[in-house]
């Protein structure tokens, strides 16, 4: 492939990339004009994308092909879903990073005014005696000079380009509100499913990191998988589990679901068939369970209508979860979120043998919160505490309880930790309180504290929850909004 065809594939990116994401055309216009975009089919089908903008129409591979055959880029809607499809194929699967392709496209247009610059320059040169060399020197430089002005090295925007663009961004919202009935004015990100942890929060914002974090058994992984589970009812939704297989991770699920618990469905009795995923009352199945049995069939096929993936190598390196995750964000452009549990389970590739485990989480840390960014969604980490905690009176967990820290606590967005004071057993209390503390231990119900650490664009504060063991079902105690946390 050369020069030219490579560039017209860098411009069928952006266009295709600019399809999945209004922000992604936001973030086009802001740095590259119409001109920029060579190919003649491309510059137009560009144009009409910042035409539907403006007009403020939906932009979507339907909405687009039929603005392209009604502008007479393309004779029928075939033809243009075709290119379409074609753009969206070039979109590789190692890489969405948006910034890339419009700085390809910078160095394509620089290059190229170069070439100019200097074939004239050297025509200028040949072509006639020049009286004054170092006026001829010193017009050379001042083009040179403002060509370089314009070479993408400096990352320097002035208030004239950035405010134009956080304008459009949050005209957005002002749209969308307009026509969404069930528009949340303080969810500026992707709702949690939990009122109260989305008015701290905000909701989890494109691009950031999410770290959850607890001592183990505490019931992180339960509560990720109902953030999960509460995503999927609008958007797919992503599950890296290095712990748990993905058979454990369904039933967990559709323990949630269902609302049974786990000796509930393991002690049914019932007949199944593949072929149809339908549940059979068998002749030994006792009539007290046929009503479990019908909650059982309706949740396998809730859960079954939900585009939740669930990936459970349990040997993953990070370069394994970066193209694993691009190549399904380019297979589904409205994939939500990603979760991973959990991070100390990332296996380690460090040219560095003198590198020590927090160097390396470290690490891990900064390649999350970039592929995040690259992806354009939330990425959800589950992270383990150390027992530092349990040194403390109240056992409450802090950001420095962060195992192999590193720089987690500088690069997560969002930093929440879980807490349940039945998981300590105070042994210095009378045997009666003590026998009440492993009752209360040992009972499938526990209270659950979150709380919201670090929020890198919002509130801080603690939610507190129900959560029942029994059917991994995480409820909040108490729902709507106030500010007892500010």
């Amino acid at each position: 492939m050369n020069e030219k065809e490579n560039y017209q594939v860098t411009e069928q990116i952006l266009i295709a990339l600019a399809i999945t994401n209004i922000e992604y055309l936001i973030e086009i216009q802001t740095n590259l004009v119409v001109e920029d975009f060579q190919n003649e089919t491309n510059r137009k089908v560009y144009q009409t994308l910042l035409k539907m903008k403006n007009n403020d129409e939906n932009i979507d591979p339907v909405s687009l092909c039929n603005n392209l055959v009604k502008e007479q880029i393309f004779e029928n809607f075939d033809s243009a879903n075709k290119y379409i499809d074609q753009v969206s194929n070039n979109v590789p699967f190692t890489t969405i990073d948006l910034r890339t392709y419009i700085n390809q496209i910078k160095d394509h247009i620089l290059k190229e005014k170069l070439n100019v610059l200097v074939k004239e320059t050297y025509k200028e040169l040949t072509s006639k005696p020049i009286d004054d060399i170092n006026d001829f020197l010193g017009k050379f430089e001042k083009n040179v000079q403002e060509l370089a002005q314009k070479r993408r090295v400096s990352s320097f925007l002035n208030m004239d380009t950035i405010v134009p663009a956080l304008m459009e961004s949050m005209y957005e919202r002002i749209k969308q509100r307009r026509h969404d009935k069930n528009f949340v004015p303080y969810l500026t990100g992707l709702s949690t499913g939990y009122q109260k942890l989305d008015y701290i929060t905000a909701g989890f914002r494109p691009g950031e990191m999410i770290i959850i974090a607890a001592r183990p058994s505490v019931g992180k992984t339960a509560f990720v998988l109902n953030l999960i589970y509460n995503v999927s009812k609008s958007y797919p939704v992503a599950f890296f589990s290095l712990e748990m297989s993905d058979k454990q991770i369904a039933k967990r699920l559709l323990q949630k679901v269902s609302g049974l618990s786990t000796e509930e469905l393991d002690t049914l009795d019932y007949d199944y068939n593949s072929e149809t995923k339908r549940i059979y009352v068998s002749e030994s199945t006792a009539k007290s369970s046929s009503q479990q049995l019908a909650t059982l069939q309706a949740s396998c096929e809730n859960l079954s209508s939900k585009n939740i993936f669930i990936d459970d190598s349990s040997s993953l390196k990070m370069f394994d979860i970066e193209q694993k995750a691009k190549k399904l964000k380019q297979k589904y452009p409205n994939l939500a979120m990603i979760a991973i549990d959990y991070l100390g389970l990332i296996q380690v590739v460090s040219k560095n043998s003198t590198e020590n485990r927090t160097q390396q989480i470290g690490e891990l840390s900064r390649q999350l919160k970039a592929l995040a960014r690259d992806l354009n969604i939330p990425i959800v980490v589950l992270s383990q505490m150390s027992r530092d905690s349990e040194k403390r009176t109240n056992h409450e967990p802090t950001m420095s309880d962060l195992r192999d820290s590193g720089n987690i606590e500088q690069d997560a967005d969002i930093i929440m930790t879980l807490f349940r004071s039945d998981y300590y057993n105070n042994t210095k209390k009378s045997d009666q309180e003590t026998q009440t503390n492993q009752e209360t231990e040992n009972s499938n119900i526990s209270n659950v504290t979150v709380n919201v650490l670090k929020n890198r664009n919002g509130k801080t504060g603690k939610v507190y929850f129900c959560f029942s063991k029994n059917t991994c079902e995480f409820s909040a105690i108490t729902e709507g909004i106030d500010d007892e946390n500010n």
